[in-house]
């Protein structure tokens, strides 16, 4: 039933690869099936099925929001495996893997109380989860007992990602409407403002009833309501007694009314929390950097030892011409004869490499840039002097140039569209190409008129508002794949090929590179390197990642704006100095 009409039975249809074979549950929004592949039986999966009956526009939103939840991919976020429109009916489903265990509502039933070392097990991987999530600038929005799964082997599994936003029919997961549980909806949330905080406040909630067995907030839905937003929740200890005074202080900091007054991140919520119950902490988390991983290493005298040993190591670097480089996932240190040194000048943040650690480098400039070695560089530059200098330096990548393009007009004929619709513009405009969408949560690229094989592909990039600017390079129409080197203005790169509209394959994670110039009005030059199967990314000249991949060979190249995920905002970058050489 949905408002009261009975919704029909859909067992024994066929939605996408799978059949209908029981109903599992149903909500105020959606069905949940099970299916069974139609070609492999021994498959099952949970089908969700939305009430929402989209229209035109709409659809391409549902793909889009669809596809990034898709991406997700974390051990404690269930897995969608499929989604789409049904033909017939225009109507929107998902398709999950299938989780048969119960939900952390059916194991522990309301007024239930947890023991303290089972609820900092529960924290810490929806914690992980959500951590993850929020780096993709993804929020839950529902977070909540009935949505948090047993895994087959007593994981917790966290599900419905966004999904109510998609069936309410909100094109951003920071939409001005509600969309929610109100029992667990943070005061923001409530009024139409969801963050990233808001989950932490749900996920507050969730803990202060498991204590406790009961909720902090109760009455009717508008009584509840008032109290989210204008009444401080009892003390822990007025309800139940036993807990750690330390534990209090962390609910209750996590429940504040205004999100500054909580804790930064989930994780730091979830850390704090473990810490009061005076639990060891774990040694990594999936969701966590190099800095969170120092954070919660044991202090033994060995760790301690080894900790000073990689401080002699660095000290040795700097004095004796170690050369330090950022890969992918880790800092490497490198013995090399000769020191390479980069000097950046601000106007537009050009990078200009000198050879060895002897020489020095003086340009006359607007903007100067100084780094030590052996010797001193100074470079000073006009923008366009720059560039000059710049284009004159020994090519990083090898080849021949065979395009060199300032991106200020379509002069030169390499046929770089340009759109203005309702999904986003490319356009040339101040000596620049701009490109930007109008979508939060989607992407928009702009391919040139130009197909390369084995090639190095090199831009100059300022995001100004917004998440993130790329490449994109073999392009190939026929299959509809794609590749995208992304660079975020918070430093964080990835490469993914792009299958058709929602789907996405990752080959490199997004992984924060000290290469990058962060922040908006910041320019980077980013380049990938084409050669057979092996791609390789570069920011600023410096290498970051190295990968074998055989999806395409050959292609257009273009480029790339995307606002990362739901939740994002529009974006605009500005490129500039396009350079190809081929091999």
């Amino acid at each position: 039933m949905v408002g009261g009409v009975a919704m029909p039975d859909k067992i024994g249809q066929q939605i996408g690869n799978y059949r209908l074979i029981s109903l599992l549950g149903s909500g105020g929004f959606a069905e949940v099936y099970l299916g069974r592949h139609v070609h492999k039986q021994h498959l099952q999966a949970a089908i969700k099925i939305l009430h929402t009956k989209p229209g035109r526009i709409y659809q391409k939103w549902f793909l889009l929001l669809a596809g990034t939840i898709a991406s997700l991919k974390h051990p404690h976020i269930i897995r969608i495996i499929d989604f789409g429109i049904e033909g017939g009916d225009d109507t929107p489903y998902l398709i999950m893997d299938y989780a048969p265990g119960r939900t952390l509502r059916d194991r522990h039933p309301k007024e239930s109380k947890v023991p303290l070392t089972t609820v900092a097990s529960y924290v810490q991987q929806v914690a992980q989860a959500l951590q993850y999530a929020h780096d993709r600038k993804l929020i839950h929005r529902d977070l909540k007992p009935e949505n948090l799964l047993v895994g087959k082997n007593g994981e917790i599994i966290l599900s419905d990602f966004g999904i109510a936003a998609i069936a309410y029919g909100s094109t951003s997961m920071d939409t001005d409407f509600y969309v929610g549980t109100i029992p667990y909806s943070a005061p923001e949330q409530i009024l139409g403002k969801p963050r990233r905080e808001s989950d932490q406040y749900a996920l507050s909630i969730i803990v202060y009833e498991w204590l406790t067995g009961k909720h902090p907030f109760t009455g009717d839905v508008q009584a509840i309501i008032l109290q989210h937003i204008r009444v401080e929740p009892v003390p822990l200890h007025e309800k139940v007694s036993g807990i750690p005074p330390e534990v209090e202080t962390v609910v209750m900091r996590a429940l504040a009314k205004e999100p500054q007054q909580r804790f930064g991140s989930i994780q730091e919520f979830a850390t704090a929390f473990e810490q009061a119950c005076h639990l060891p902490a774990p040694l990594e988390s999936s969701s966590k950097g190099r800095s969170g991983f120092l954070q919660t290493w044991p202090a033994s005298p060995r760790n301690i030892l080894l900790v000073a040993l990689v401080l002699l190591i660095v000290l040795l670097s700097v004095l004796g011409g170690v050369g330090v480089y950022t890969t992918n996932r880790s800092l490497v240190a490198t013995a090399t004869a000769t020191t390479r040194m980069t000097v950046t000048a601000t106007a537009r943040n050009a990078t200009l490499t000198a050879t060895t650690a002897t020489a020095q480098v003086n340009a006359t400039a607007t903007a100067q840039a100084n780094a030590t070695a052996t010797t001193q560089a100074n470079a000073t530059a006009t923008t366009q002097a720059t560039y000059a200098t710049a284009t004159a330096t020994a090519n990083p990548y090898g080849g021949t140039l065979a395009l060199s393009d300032s991106l200020s007009d379509n002069s030169h004929g390499y046929g770089w569209p340009v759109v203005n619709d309702q999904f986003g513009t490319c356009q040339f405009r101040g000596g620049a190409y701009h490109i930007s969408t109008t979508i939060s949560g989607g992407r928009h690229w702009c391919d040139a008129s130009l197909d390369f094989s084995n090639f190095a592909f090199e831009v100059q990039m300022t995001i100004l508002k917004g998440d993130t600017g790329g490449i994109t390079f073999r392009a190939d129409n026929a299959l509809n794949t794609s590749y995208v080197f992304s660079v975020g203005q918070n430093g964080k790169c990835e490469l993914y090929v792009a299958q058709g509209t929602p789907d996405t394959r990752t080959l490199v994670q997004p992984v924060l590179s000290l290469a990058v110039h962060q922040g908006l009005g910041k320019t980077n030059t980013i380049a990938v390197a084409a050669q057979g199967n092996t791609i390789t990314l570069y920011v600023n000249h410096q290498q970051i990642a190295s990968v074998t991949d055989s999806t395409s060979s050959r292609g257009l190249i273009g480029l790339v704006v995307s606002s990362n995920a739901p939740g994002g905002y529009p974006t605009e970058v500005a490129y500039s100095n396009a350079r190809v050489w081929t091999f």
